[in-house]
């Protein structure tokens, strides 16, 4: 592995576990950007111009939908909060069959324990990043909205130019809002996955230890039941021949 693939793996790997930084707000566009968006627009043919407002305005409100779904999922993540209740009445019973069935001093039960413990701590890390991402994924943030303003003895062509104009900028600004809000949902998906598999490796475990202390307790039941019963050493001594 070289040097920068390894930094990027660091990297990669910091960006997973500090799940708590802000990813960076959506830039919107300058004013020299803005002043060549204008120069642009101002010229467009009226033909191609009438085609790009229906192709904007269609644009907005695909993404207030997609603000609209993103808020929809996040609140479907927020039932994730519940898992964290599941996951101490999980731990509970685990933590009880390990320690009754499985022998405290034995190896078996050392690394059962250890295993429960290092996936408990991923349990309850990841479900309190899938609600943090999912919060942030609602959080109310600033949106463009589309504003015409009327002047006296403005012409057909300038409210054209103006409106087309104020289409382009609510797209361009709310797309890249957009963005910063799906970044969030999907680490909150991404987080809510590894939740979901370290909370079935939890019950697995408990499981196998359930059954290790049911193989064990059979087979220490038959070693017992093979001894037979205890002889009185009075009784055998009755029922000997007198010499």
């Amino acid at each position: 592995m070289t040097a920068a693939a390894a930094r990027n793996w660091w990297v990669r790997a910091w960006k997973w576990v500090a799940f708590w930084e802000r990813l960076p707000i959506a830039r919107p566009l300058d004013d020299t950007e803005r002043e060549a968006v204008w120069d642009q627009i101002r010229a467009m043919k009226p033909d191609a111009r009438q085609l790009f407002i229906g192709s904007l305005a269609r644009q907005n409100d695909r993404i207030a939908q997609d603000v609209q779904s993103v808020t929809n999922r996040g609140t479907a993540l927020l039932a994730a909060t519940g898992v964290i209740t599941s996951v101490l009445t999980i731990l509970i019973p685990a933590s009880a069959a390990i320690h009754a069935n499985i022998k405290p001093e034995s190896p078996l039960a050392l690394a059962v324990l250890a295993a429960v413990a290092l996936d408990a701590i991923v349990v309850l890390y990841c479900a309190l990043a899938t609600v943090l991402l999912a919060i942030r994924s609602q959080e109310v943030g600033y949106w463009s909205l589309v504003e015409m303003s009327l002047n006296s003895g403005q012409s057909a062509l300038a409210l054209e130019l103006d409106h087309t104009y104020q289409l382009y900028l609510a797209y361009s600004d709310n797309d890249g809002r957009l963005t910063v809000l799906v970044n969030y949902l999907r680490n909150a998906q991404a987080y809510f996955r590894t939740l979901a598999q370290a909370l079935t490796v939890l019950v697995l475990v408990a499981a196998l230890a359930i059954v290790a202390g049911a193989i064990n307790f059979g087979g220490t039941s038959g070693a017992a039941s093979q001894t037979g019963p205890i002889k009185s050493p009075i009784a055998s001594a009755a029922r000997s021949p007198h010499p």
